[in-house]
């Protein structure tokens, strides 16, 4: 599913936890597919590691018909998450002591296409939490233009 259309994207995630907000931001090209009802979003993250290490992230950002959307990070660590307004969904997340159980509280989807190509808009808010309360409040807001 590599091959699609261009896309410029710009994501900017915003994470509250206890009283520290972080911010990340990231300006990569990847691709749009579109496939029945369901347009893909396919890009790699890129981090600084400590040493200048670089290291991507494959990344694939599924938007559904019915207003869901599907995350998952292919790390050191698979993270799937699903984003519905219909409930809350649970993910298992591996971590270096076991798996633990993470509770996914969507708050907010907007999804804002343009007809005309593969470009738009896209905004998540949520919640996670795990079985010891509240881990923190999220806002993700995904950009994405067509490269002609």
């Amino acid at each position: 599913m590599k091959n699609g259309t261009p896309i410029q994207i710009k994501l900017t995630t915003i994470m509250k936890q206890d009283k520290e907000t972080e911010k990340h931001h990231f300006d990569v090209k990847g691709n749009a597919v579109k496939k029945g009802d369901s347009l893909y979003l396919l890009y790699d993250e890129e981090y600084q590691l400590e040493g200048a290490q670089l290291v991507k992230v494959p990344v694939i950002m599924k938007i559904n018909q019915d207003g869901s959307v599907n995350l998952t990070r292919s790390a050191e660590q698979r993270t799937k998450l699903n984003f519905t307004l219909e409930g809350s969904t649970v993910m298992n997340y591996q971590t270096p002591y076991g798996m633990m159980a993470l509770e996914v509280q969507t708050k907010a989807i907007e999804h804002q296409p343009q007809a005309q190509d593969y470009s738009g808009r896209l905004t998540i808010k949520y919640q996670l939490h795990a079985e010891q309360g509240l881990l923190g409040d999220y806002h993700l807001e995904l950009d994405y233009q067509e490269i002609n």
